[in-house]
């Protein structure tokens, strides 16, 4: 299995398959005491898919495929809800209000759709500078939590661009040869930081604001491709053969909560924040 993205049933997976010539994207549920079991198989692409992404807010998900297709799908029906051909390989990504989605091609070309009117075509069209030109497509694509901010890497490069305007806020290496395979990046829950994985088994942490790298820890023993960042939590977890969960030090911890302490502070003081006032007894 790949690409293995939890639905809104935390029973049931939506999974891309890698057993030879099949490309159905499997529908996954299980049961306590009981063996798991297919309940749809999704069936259109005609090459191995390399993306799948549920949609944060409804039963549409999202497959890429080296077919050179982007397909649209709803969990209720097998039936494909929509087809964009491409140019090349794709990438694809929601942002976290299920309202948009990207696509990430070749020659640094980002283009973003309404979820809700795709067959419109994008509204909006970004390109690279850097990467103007070059034949290798985008491996990844993300959306901050606040939509503001779009992730996206090729080349040996993670870009940090603006998601409004696409352009480069900053753009970190990972030390990955072109043709090589990408670790995954992903970034902070509050999107100051970018995590990596990198060619030289490292995990790196580079700050949006300064463009400077903040930490590298050492623990992998393979090159980690796979990293996560809790949604809400100072928590992010990393991949390679191995499963490594990462927690900031406690000098850190309580820098943290001393900032988010004042930052409410603030809000009650400029009448932003109404704290919860006790339920009257009767």
């Amino acid at each position: 299995a790949q690409n293995v993205v939890w639905t809104h049933d935390v029973r049931r997976v939506v999974y891309a398959s890698n057993k030879g010539d099949d490309h159905a994207v499997r529908y996954l549920e299980f049961s306590e005491g009981a063996a798991p079991k297919f309940v749809q198989y999704f069936r259109g692409h005609t090459d191995r898919v390399t993306k799948v992404c549920m949609s944060p807010k409804n039963d549409t998900f999202m497959t890429a495929a080296q077919d050179r297709a982007v397909r649209l799908w709803d969990l209720r029906t097998p039936q494909c809800q929509a087809v964009l051909q491409t140019p090349c390989q794709p990438t694809v990504a929601f942002d976290q209000q299920g309202l948009v989605f990207a696509v990430g091609l070749d020659n640094g070309i980002i283009k973003l759709y309404d979820a809700s009117g795709y067959d419109q075509g994008p509204f909006e069209t970004f390109v690279v500078p850097d990467l103007r030109n070059s034949p290798v497509p985008f491996s990844q694509l993300s959306f901050s939590n606040d939509g503001k901010v779009l992730l996206g890497i090729a080349e040996g490069k993670i870009f940090v661009l603006d998601a409004f305007a696409g352009s480069v806020i900053r753009s970190f290496p990972n030390g990955v040869a072109e043709a090589g395979a990408a670790p995954e990046a992903c970034l902070s829950y509050d999107g100051k930081y970018v995590l990596s994985g990198c060619e030289d088994k490292s995990i790196k942490v580079w700050s949006v604001a300064s463009g400077t790298q903040v930490a590298a820890w050492l623990a992998h023993p393979g090159v980690p491709y796979c990293a996560k960042w809790a949604p809400r939590r100072l928590l992010a977890a990393t991949a390679c053969g191995a499963v490594c969960l990462w927690v900031p030090g406690k000098e850190v911890l309580q820098q943290h909560m001393q900032k988010e302490q004042q930052q409410l502070q603030q809000q009650l003081q400029q009448g932003q924040y109404a704290p919860l006032q006790p339920q009257q007894q009767y």
